[in-house]
């Protein structure tokens, strides 16, 4: 009983995306900025799977346009966040805890960021924990604002582009396959 009510609720909520492609540019903007964001990103599957799942559902419905800029968008709003509490961290001397747990990543973070800035901030994006944790680091070396925006705008583009470009291949895979 309880799984056909789970099944019932399932079909209704994709039935409403569905009238609604908004909801799907929504829901990409939201995954992307919570894998991009500090405390969000431990609570949630990898990026890659919940990612690659939304465009393919999203592709039904909005264009590609759409989908890149709702990713590029909710990527470069979760790693501004993760700088923002950064340089929170740094100003008002927070989260001392926090700090002490990730003391080693920070760490290597600090000495990448203050040798290779402009390379490890791009490069972040495309691995899981650096993804959060280097503008977190950036927000507490108080780098240039407006450059460190540029960059995380820069390869959250081509961040959404891989995304995209991996499900257009395997779409065109898949629907080969299936007519040989």
């Amino acid at each position: 009983m309880i799984i056909t009510e789970f099944i019932t609720y399932i079909n209704e909520f994709w039935l409403n995306i569905n009238l609604h492609p908004i909801w799907l540019f929504i829901l990409l903007f939201t995954i992307s900025m919570s894998k991009s964001t500090v405390i969000l990103s431990s609570f949630l599957p990898p990026a890659s799977v919940i990612l690659l799942t939304g465009i393919t559902v999203s592709l039904q419905k909005l264009n590609v346009g759409l989908i890149s800029l709702a990713i590029m968008l909710g990527a470069t709003t979760g790693s501004i966040i993760s700088y923002f509490l950064g340089n929170q961290i740094t100003k008002k001397k927070l989260f001392s805890r926090f700090l002490n747990r990730y003391e080693n990543i920070i760490n290597s973070a600090y000495y990448k960021l203050q040798n290779q800035g402009i390379t490890v901030l791009f490069t972040s994006r495309f691995i899981a924990v650096l993804r959060y944790m280097i503008p977190l680091v950036a927000g507490m070396l108080l780098m240039n604002k407006n450059k460190v925006y540029s960059i995380f705008l820069l390869s959250s583009f081509v961040w959404s582009g891989i995304f995209i470009l991996i499900v257009k291949c395997m779409s065109i895979i898949i629907t080969s396959k299936t007519f040989i």
